[in-house]
């Protein structure tokens, strides 16, 4: 089954089940509920976990926050909630990309703004939209742990793989270069720039959302910041190589050749354990 597929299920399933809940235990405004369960279903359960926890914690400090900013300043002054409204909306649109917890904190401040201009926002309505949320993200939590999950250990352990296999080739064509002008050198440099460190960027982002994952089983917690520790050293070599074929003439280099293949050497070794052990824990995690 392919990832839309999933999320699809997934999402649908979360609707029925808040709408099933709001049905069973009356709720003032379901659809903040629902819509927070359908927003939280994401690619992995970590993630999920991740970001509903960004959600209630964010919901709850931005909707304190917005309806004290109202009651104390804004309240009976449209011009300044508009004002207001405004910089909230422009804020989530700003933080979408950047941050999800920010968009939780000014989406609900915008909710609040918008309450209080076309109707009217009191504190029994902030007390509805904090259980409310707390309600849609356990929904969405439960879904995408027990739904046709993808547990963030297995992905990470296979982004571990695809990462390495480009360290692996990285190290091959950055010491092969080293005799090449200054130029042509350059360009296969910036090319490995483009190339690796987005990856692994990436791979700590996935890494971030394991964590959360395992934050009650302390031994594959442990396990995986293992293989975290091991890759950071390895982009720690990497990283000063790279800085030192930026800076340093061809002519330098060569006269450092002999130390630079006995770095390629350690770099290689550890690599090679680290592939090792990557490829037993992903059959762990298989199995």
């Amino acid at each position: 089954m392919n990832s839309a597929t999933r999320q699809a299920i997934q999402a649908s399933l979360a609707v029925l089940i808040t709408l099933l809940l709001g049905h069973i235990f009356p709720l003032d405004r379901a659809i903040w509920a629902t819509l927070t369960a359908v927003m939280l279903v994401s690619s992995t359960f970590g993630e999920s976990i991740k970001k509903a926890g960004e959600r209630v914690a964010m919901t709850l400090v931005g909707g304190v926050i917005a309806t004290a900013l109202y009651y104390l300043l804004l309240k009976g002054h449209p011009i300044a909630l508009i004002i207001s409204l405004l910089i909230s909306i422009g804020c989530s649109v700003y933080f979408l990309v950047i941050s999800y917890a920010w968009v939780s904190f000014f989406l609900t401040s915008f909710v609040v703004f918008l309450f209080a201009l076309l109707s009217h926002w009191d504190f029994q309505l902030l007390i509805a939209r904090s259980y409310e949320t707390i309600i849609g993200a356990a929904v969405a939590v439960a879904v995408a742990g027990l739904v046709f999950p993808i547990r963030g250990q297995k992905s990470v352990a296979d982004h571990y793989m695809c990462v390495l296999e480009k360290v692996e080739c990285f190290i091959d064509d950055i010491f092969s270069c080293l005799s090449v002008g200054s130029e042509e050198r350059k360009n296969v440099l910036k090319h490995w720039q483009g190339v690796l460190y987005p990856s692994w960027q990436q791979l700590k982002v996935r890494q971030n959302f394991v964590n959360f994952e395992l934050a009650f089983s302390r031994e594959k917690r442990e396990e995986v910041q293992a293989y975290q520790a091991g890759f950071d050293i390895l982009f720690h070599y990497l990283t000063n190589i790279l800085e030192l074929l930026k800076k340093e003439p061809s002519a330098l280099c060569r006269e450092f050749e002999h130390e630079l293949k006995q770095i390629k050497g350690i770099i290689q070794e550890n690599t090679s354990l680290l592939h090792q052990l990557l490829q037993w824990g992903k059959n762990r995690f298989i199995r």
